[in-house]
This record gives structure tokens, sequence and C-alpha cells, in this order.
């Protein structure tokens, strides 16, 4: 059975809600007698680009960003069924903790006034986007998964996810091209 969040039009939201979700993905072209699935826990996932990352494997508690990765491209978010079997939260903390500490900085450092009037301009704009955007210490977090940090540009973007990495960078470019 599909997803609750089933529509036309995934919103991003929709997509969020399936993070860190075990998951069954179609991959490639449905035939009426069989479907090419892949199952895994979804850690990224792109609503731009119709594209996911799961984890298909056992995560590797020793380094849980060496675990078995599949990348699936084209996906129709309409296809994917939450699995009843869901990981532990034991299961997902060595790999939430891997995840974030790629992309965490240092963010304790305190704005100069004209730094945090921009953080909060590039804030909006990245909401009118209709993606989330929150303000942590010194940087902006944004879909959970891109760190932008001082003074903002492109390329003080940070992620794991190079095609969402590389979305949200072309947005903060289009934001400082209008400053």
């Amino acid at each position: 059975m599909p997803c609750d969040a089933v529509s036309d039009l995934y919103r991003v939201d929709q997509i969020t809600d399936l993070l860190y979700k075990r998951v069954s993905v179609i991959v490639g072209e449905e035939s009426p007698t069989a479907k090419n699935c892949v199952s895994g826990i979804l850690i990224t996932a792109d609503p731009i680009s119709h594209s996911c990352v799961l984890v298909t494997g056992e995560v590797n508690k020793d380094d849980p960003i060496k675990s078995e990765l599949y990348v699936i491209p084209e996906v129709d978010w309409a296809n994917i069924t939450i699995l009843p079997d869901q990981p532990s939260s034991c299961e997902l903390e060595p790999l939430k903790t891997a995840l974030t500490a790629v992309t965490k900085s240092d963010s304790s450092q305190p704005l100069k006034p004209e730094l945090t009037e921009k953080l909060n301009r590039l804030q909006t704009f990245i909401r009118g986007y209709n993606l989330t955007a929150e303000i942590q210490g010194s940087s902006l977090r944004v879909q959970n998964c891109v760190t932008i940090l001082a003074p903002f540009s492109s390329t003080d973007c940070r992620a794991t996810n190079e095609i969402v990495l590389d979305r949200v960078a072309n947005l903060v470019r289009q934001f400082n091209a209008q400053e």
C-alpha cells in the first residue's frame, strides 16, 4: 500500500515525512507481471530531481557513512511504500549522527548585524520556494540536510547529498544576485 502522502504533486513536507523510514521504492519501468523494488531506509530525497538514497543493508555501526547506499533516480513518490518493519531508534541514531556530523559546522560565533539581517532575508527567500529553513546559531539549515554558513554565498553550502546541495546552492546564488 502506498504511503498516506499520495498525490499527483508531492510537497516537500510530505517527502520529508518519509525520511528515516524503511520503505520500498519501485525502480525502472513497471511491467504488468513484475515490479522492480528496492527496500531500505530512506536517508535523503530530492523532490526537484525526483531522486532518493536508501541504506539497503545493515547500518554499519562503526562508520554509518560506509553503509550500503542505493541512489534511485526518477522516483515516482506515489509508488513508495512504507514498510511495517521500521528501524529502531538504536539503528537510526548512529546514521543520523554521522549524517549530521558531515554537515555540522561551528555555528556558535555571533554574526555581525549586517550578516544577521542577510541570514534572515535568505531564510525568507528560501521559504518562498516552499522549503524549510531554520536558523541554527549563525548558519541556516535547509530541508534538514543543507547547512549554509556565513557569509551565505553558494560556496558556503554544505551537504552530503550533491543533488540537493546543488539545488540549494543555485537558490543562494539567485538570492545573492538580487542583493
